[in-house]
């Protein structure tokens, strides 16, 4: 409290008036930047203190007002950078995991590729097993069809001439065997060479020449050759005609299926037939 606020003390008694002036005495002129009271300051200093307070609260505001852009900026600033980062982080991640992806995809397609193509060749494989075992068993089936020949010579029951001379005595015969499934529309007869029987003249005791005989191919030929109906022609026999020969055939089944050189036994002897 300064001494001009504070209240003045009465004096009783005897006491001296100028004591009681001394012990109020006229008050200091307020110093700046002390506390006094405002009725002791005179309005210079009151001025200048008012001044000094608004350029220090003046001085906080720009301060704290460019500390507070200052932070938001930077804020910003590292918010822009962790995004920034966070995506980089996010797009190397998906480029990676679709890098691998691909990868992946190419490894798979690759397998795929492979295995496709041990699929084609086993299907190759396979199909040419399945071809072989189809041939094979063609073959099989083909020659299980195949014709069953045999030939002898029959003797001719009537007498023929041809110009006052003796016409063919022997019918040379083949027969289809009961086991051949279908009978024969034509047939190709070839006896080799040092067969005792032929065509056209009476043979001598030397060997004749080879020979064919077709069926049809004479008058009274009717095909088909079934077991019971055989291919006949009329030929000349020789005297010493003896043994078994072996001729082969040209054979036509009725469906168009041919089987070259099927085996013929012919029997020579008269008395075999």
């Amino acid at each position: 409290m300064c001494p001009e606020c504070a209240p003045t003390r009465r004096t009783t008694g005897n006491r001296d008036p100028s004591v009681a002036r001394s012990v109020n005495p006229r008050p200091r002129l307020a110093t700046f930047g002390t506390l006094t009271c405002p009725r002791t300051l005179r309005p210079r200093t009151i001025n200048m203190i008012t001044r000094h307070w608004q350029l220090t609260n003046a001085s906080e505001a720009v301060s704290h007002s460019w500390f507070s852009t200052a932070h938001v900026a930077l804020m910003v600033s590292i918010a822009a950078l962790a995004l920034t980062i966070v995506g980089s982080a996010f797009t190397i991640y998906y480029a990676r995991r679709n890098t691998k992806a691909a990868e992946d995809s190419a490894k798979v397609a690759g397998i795929s590729a492979k295995a496709s193509e041990k699929s084609a060749e086993a299907a190759r494989i396979n199909a040419k097993a399945s071809a072989d075992l189809m041939a094979i068993e063609r073959d099989r089936e083909y020659d299980r069809m195949r014709p069953k020949l045999r030939g002898c010579l029959a003797p001719e029951t009537a007498k023929i001439t041809i110009d006052d001379r003796p016409g063919p005595d022997t019918w040379l015969e083949v027969h289809l065997d009961a086991s051949t499934p279908q009978p024969l529309r034509a047939l190709l007869l070839t006896v080799p060479g040092g067969a005792m029987f032929a065509r056209g003249c009476k043979p001598g005791e030397s060997t004749l020449s080879a020979n064919d005989f077709g069926f049809p191919g004479e008058g009274g030929h009717r095909p088909p050759i079934r077991p019971g109906r055989p291919a006949r022609w009329r030929v000349y026999r020789s005297d010493s005609a003896r043994g078994t020969l072996r001729a082969t055939a040209r054979c036509t089944r009725e469906d168009g299926v041919v089987w070259e050189d099927v085996e013929v036994l012919i029997s020579q002897d008269i008395e075999d037939v």
